[in-house]
């Protein structure tokens, strides 16, 4: 067994793959395009860090954490590209090519968290979406009980329109 079995993830090897074409790109760059292109990577620098994290935790829960934060830093990187397109810092087939790699490693660690579950993994307050379970929406603090669930308050009902005097 491999000291770092981050390694043999297909998510971890897809987010390196898009570091490898965003240092590219970022040597290409125009330098209008110097302060995304370095967000760019500082954003795809962490998804590949919080995916190697979350391998070696132990606990589903902090998998998970890693795993989230690693795909908000997989949109980040997404929405840094689209500002790179924008700018003209990025040619068309590296703009596809990398949001192809962006987008797939996103997919595959929505599909990793919610194999692991929503717990936080810290002994935290653990949320359920509203509906879910038994009776809606629960949010528990520690020395709190728990929130009743929510009512739906009653919708105005729509008044006839007055008639403008001009």
């Amino acid at each position: 067994m491999a000291a770092f079995d981050h390694r043999r993830l297909r998510v971890y090897n897809t987010a390196l793959e898009l570091n490898v074409v965003l240092f590219r790109v970022a040597g290409l760059a125009p330098r209008r395009c110097l302060m995304v292109t370095d967000q760019a990577l500082r954003a795809a620098t962490s998804l590949v860090l919080n995916i190697a994290e979350g391998a070696g935790e132990f606990s589903r829960g902090d998998k998970a954490r890693f795993y989230r934060i690693a795909r908000r830093s997989a949109a980040e990187t997404a929405a840094a590209l689209d500002l790179l397109r924008a700018f003209d810092g990025i040619t068309e087939t590296e703009f596809d090519h990398a949001m192809a790699l962006a987008e797939s490693v996103g997919a595959m660690l929505t599909v990793m968290i919610k194999r692991l579950g929503t717990g936080t993994g810290t002994g935290g307050s653990r949320r359920s979406t509203p509906g879910a379970g038994t009776g809606g929406s629960r949010c528990s603090t520690p020395g709190a009980g728990p929130v009743p669930p929510h009512k739906p308050q009653p919708q105005p009902q729509p008044q006839p329109e007055a008639e403008c005097p001009h």
